[in-house]
């Protein structure tokens, strides 16, 4: 269902060491396009841990420069 969403680029699940530790990261073109998705009615469909099961939640914003804006060396 997430990857039919407007400016969705990836998600990556990943498992730590200790058991109940997951890491979820996703990737979107905006920060709109994941504040969209976050308060959609798809995704409040999804069987997704309450906020009781959650420890922490981060957001980050990364910028991905095209070549010719890179700082040259």
């Amino acid at each position: 269902m997430i990857n039919d969403q407007p400016g969705f680029i990836n998600l990556s699940i990943s498992r730590g060491i200790e058991e109940d530790l997951i890491v979820v990261l996703g990737s979107w073109k905006s920060q709109e396009d994941w504040k969209n998705w976050e308060n959609s009615e798809d995704r409040k469909k999804l069987d997704d841990p309450d906020d009781s099961e959650i420890e922490s939640m981060e957001s980050h914003k990364l910028e991905i420069l095209k070549d010719e804006k890179m700082p040259k060396k």
